[in-house]
Parts: structure tokens; sequence; C-alpha cells
């Protein structure tokens, strides 16, 4: 973790190395600026990535305490920091636990109202709708004599100005899949099946409104809500085209 707070305090230097060049060309006030975490803290080893343990390539790193972090180590900090870096979230990357798929994102720029936070739900596919509505472009119908299909995702804009607290309505769907995982949420309520090794994919029902950390299982007294959600999941599996290796 010291290496990997290292890590963090770099690319601050760099990104803050990015700014000022921006605001060097005069530019700065005319870009529009998203950063976003990746899909939760990684559960893995160095030895856990496929073909490493025991082989000879792996065999070429020095991975003592002393080495972590320079020339020729190749480390990843594991399951426990994994699990602590989530936070109060369960889980972690590769699943579809709130660790594997809740990710920050901070938005400054033009028509961004600055200072402010948003607790609105939003999906990685709404940055495109909201990076073309915010910059006036248009999503293509058509591109070399092929048609392209319409987005799914939704325009982030006004929640960013500060004019709408909501993308998404209490009725609407939003799901997605992760290594043979399965989640669905509508409201408040997300349905969510944790494949294995890390789950044993049975479907289970959550508020997150009120349990953030996925810690009380509804499915047993909300039957209804986990059934139409696992429905909008089916739903949802079929229109994209899911395949599942289970």
């Amino acid at each position: 973790m010291e290496v990997y707070a290292g890590m963090v305090t770099n690319m601050d230097y760099h990104v803050g190395r990015v700014l000022d060049f921006l605001k060097d060309i005069g530019e700065y006030d005319n870009t529009i600026i998203f950063f976003l975490s990746d899909n939760g803290p990684n559960p893995w080893s160095g030895e856990d990535y496929p073909g490493n343990a025991g082989s000879e390539w792996f065999a070429q790193f020095d991975n003592s305490v002393g080495n972590v972090g320079h020339p020729m180590s190749h480390y990843a900090y594991g399951i426990g920091w994994g699990s602590a870096s989530a936070g109060a979230l369960d889980l972690f990357k590769m699943t579809v636990g709130e660790g594997g798929i809740r990710s920050p994102l901070i938005v400054a720029g033009p028509g961004v109202k600055a200072g402010a936070q948003a607790d609105a739900f939003g999906y990685v596919w709404d940055l495109m709708p909201t990076i073309l509505d915010m910059t006036g472009i248009q999503h293509p119908s058509e591109g070399g004599n092929k048609k392209i299909l319409p987005m799914r995702g939704r325009q982030l804009t006004g929640i960013l100005s500060g004019s709408s607290e909501e993308a998404y309505g209490a009725e609407d769907f939003v799901g997605g899949e992760m290594q043979n995982g399965k989640w669905m949420r509508q409201g408040d309520y997300k349905a969510v099946s944790v494949a294995a090794p890390y789950g044993d994919g049975v479907w289970r029902l959550y508020n997150l409104a009120e349990d953030p950390g996925e810690t009380r299982d509804l499915a047993g007294s909300h039957a209804k809500i986990l059934a139409r959600l696992k429905d909008a999941w089916q739903a949802y599996a079929d229109d994209v085209g899911v395949i599942l290796t289970e």
C-alpha cells in the first residue's frame, strides 16, 4: 500500500501538470474534464494472473519487500487489500457487487456547477451522450454505409449543471454483467447474482439507498421485486446478446 500511495501521489502530480498546461495555452476554461476510476480494486496477487504462478517468466521478477514498486517487480496487492480498498462496499473488481461496479466520478468545466456533489445514479454508458450533448455534437445514425445503433445511455448534463437531480426515474431498469455475474437495478433496488469463485450464483436483492454495502438480502420479503428485476435482466441479456460461460 505504500507503493500504491506513491502511485496516487504521482498521478496527482501529473494531472496537475495537464491542468497547468491547459491554463498556459488558454484552453482550461474551454475544456471539460472527466475523472473516473476503474471498476473496483483488484483482488488478485501477481501469481493469480493466468500463466504466472510457477512460470519461468514470472520467476524473473524480484517481489521482495525492498523491490516492490521498482524495476523488475511484478506485484498486485491481493484480495485482502482489494477488500479494504472497496471500503464498506461488497466485493471488488471482476464481480458485480457494489465494490466491483460502483465508481466515483469527478467532472469539471463549462456547464458544470462548481463545488457541487450529486448522489444521482449514472452508468458508464451515460458518458458518451453527456459529452456529445455538452459539445453540441449529434450522434450519427450511419457510418461507412452502415447503420449505427442508438446509444443506450442518458445525458447527465442536467445533473452536472445542477438543473436536474436524477437521470433515471424510479421505473427505469439499468443492468449489466461481469464474468458470469449479473445485476439489474430499478430505483433503489438492485438484484445481483455474484458468480464463482467469489459468489454462489444465487440471486439476491438489496435496497442500495438503505444498504449500499449489500448486507441485508431482501429476496425473501420482496420476492415480486426480485422476480421483476430478474426478468428485466434476462430481457437485457437477450437484447445485447450476453453469452455466459458457466
